[in-house]
């Protein structure tokens, strides 16, 4: 039974993964540094008295050396850090980690002992041993940055120095650079756990001389491709792990450039961006032209002279389908009106009521023709006439203008006789718009 959760108590509770279980508790403990009974509402004072010792030991369970260093105790010499659960002072550091969450505490001695089984830290070792062990290591240190000053500092960037680079390094030069910073770790460490003799100190030379000229020729990388129109950068590489295309991302490591193999597979917003020129000279071949491109939207905003029907080509479909062409080579598809056409939707708010009103004009000496009203354009659907046989059938404005935006445009894809017959052939129950016209069918073709 308990009356009090002290500071460093509190500390290793609030660090551990049992306290998401009482919630209760773990909000209490968040906004002071120690509780006592008396703080403890009503509703929880029995849980308080007899539950925490059970977490304090649960929480000690929980707790195991950190892997991730050296040596889970770190002799400071004549410098001192504070425990992290009671706030004092310490030569010897233990560092932990708890099993569950990944937290990471470094505590000393006394508080661990006190809260958590340490015997998975001496490895059959006393801990006058453990403690030797630390000293020798601080000495070993010591040399080390004697002949190096900074080594540590050097191995933990060592990685930084090339993920800060905007252009993609080749895997060629970054592999390399990447395996001799992982041997100088190891050097390093080897020489710490004292497995080797101070004559390892002449390879790590070797390594952080090597890692001068690794960095210059990283340097010219940026330097001479900055302006290479298909450079690989590390926007597209975000862009492609966010569409997790790791194959395309893969292919681009290789090289560092996109290539026709992968351009197919590329259009984040700042490559679009510097491809435009190219991309706006294309369409110089076809009756199109670029007057916008909307990056919200992922798409070329095109039109077609004399048509003001404004049509939205995708990013993804421009470039799967003709990407290669702005890098001078082919495409199985040919860059062409009706291929365009095709690949496209109409864009904005105003475009049905243009197709509609085009489409209407185009096809009025026609012997079928449309009916839709405005506020069917809401509802996307409108109606076919057959004037013949003085029928109608409904269709939906979204096919209606995937089978006939290329009359709109003056492609004639469809022509007259395809258009009439896909009127005549349109399945849905029709209607005599003399006996059975409903009230939106009151101008037609």
């Amino acid at each position: 039974m308990t009356n009090r959760i002290s500071k460093k108590e509190r500390n290793l509770i609030i660090n551990s993964q049992v306290i998401e279980d009482y919630m209760w508790l773990k909000v209490l403990l968040e906004s002071k540094w120690s509780l006592l009974i008396n703080e403890v509402p009503d509703e929880h004072k029995t849980d308080f008295q007899f539950v925490v010792p059970y977490i304090l030991k649960q929480c000690g369970d929980e707790w195991k050396g950190d892997e991730s260093v050296l040596h889970p105790v770190e002799d400071l010499g004549d410098g001192r850090r504070a425990c992290g659960l009671c706030g004092r002072e310490n030569r010897y550091i233990y560092y932990i980690q708890n099993r569950l969450n990944g937290n990471k505490l470094n505590v000393g001695g006394d508080c661990v002992e006190d809260y958590v089984d340490i015997d998975f830290l001496h490895e059959g070792n006393s801990r006058g041993q453990l403690f030797r062990k630390a000293k020798e290591i601080r000495r070993r240190r010591g040399l080390i940055n004697q002949r190096f000053p900074g080594i540590q500092n050097r191995i933990d960037n060592w990685l930084n120095k090339v993920v800060k680079y905007d252009i993609v390094l080749p895997t060629h030069l970054e592999e390399p650079y990447l395996f001799q910073g992982a041997k100088l770790r190891e050097l390093h460490n080897t020489f710490l756990r004292r497995e080797a003799d101070e004559a390892i100190l002449d390879e790590m030379e070797d390594i952080l001389n090597k890692e001068i000229e690794y960095i210059r020729t990283f340097d010219e990388n940026q330097l001479h491709n900055r302006e290479n129109q298909f450079i690989a950068t590390k926007r597209i590489m975000t862009w492609l792990e966010n569409r997790r295309d790791h194959k395309t991302m893969k292919t681009l490591k290789q090289n560092g450039v996109i290539t026709k193999e992968t351009i197919s597979c590329i259009w984040e917003s700042s490559f679009v961006e510097k491809s435009s020129d190219l991309i706006s000279g294309l369409f110089k071949s076809t009756s199109f032209e670029i007057i916008e491109i909307d990056y919200d939207n992922d798409g070329f905003i095109i039109k077609k002279e004399p048509s003001k029907l404004e049509l939205i080509l995708k990013f993804d479909k421009f470039f799967s389908n003709f990407g290669e062409r702005i890098m001078g080579h082919n495409t199985n598809a040919a860059f062409s009106d009706n291929n365009i056409s095709k690949l496209s939707s109409i864009y904005g708010t105003n475009s049905p009521y243009v197709f509609r009103d085009e489409l209407k004009k185009k096809i009025g000496a026609w012997s079928v023709g449309i009916s839709i009203l405005d506020e069917e354009v809401e509802h996307n659907h409108g109606y076919l006439l057959d004037k013949r046989n003085q029928t109608y059938v409904q269709v939906k404005l979204n096919e209606l203008v995937a089978e006939a935006k290329g009359i709109v445009l003056g492609l004639n894809n469809p022509d007259r006789n395809k258009f009439e017959k896909y009127v005549r052939e349109k399945v849905g129950k029709r209607y005599n718009f003399v006996l059975h016209m409903p009230p939106i069918i009151r101008e037609t073709n």
